[in-house]
């Protein structure tokens, strides 16, 4: 199970990170980034969470419709 995890640094900035979990253990760590503002770490966490669903298929997609009425 992966999951975005947000650690605070020494030297004060928050480090984004996707976290996968297996067993209960963390095995693997993609470190997306450090945050210094309120602003780098909202990019940050949509950067982690495109990371997440990068290779996810959609599970209801949008129909594209193309509607054509001749009279």
């Amino acid at each position: 199970m992966a999951f975005i995890r947000k650690v605070k640094t020494k030297s004060g900035a928050t480090a984004v990170q996707v976290a996968y979990k297996q067993k209960g253990k963390i095995t693997k760590i993609a470190h997306i980034g450090s945050a210094h503002t309120e602003e780098e770490l909202r990019i940050l966490i949509d950067l982690a969470h495109k990371h997440l669903n990068e290779n996810q298929l959609e599970l209801f997609t949008q129909p594209i419709f193309s509607l054509r009425v001749e009279i």
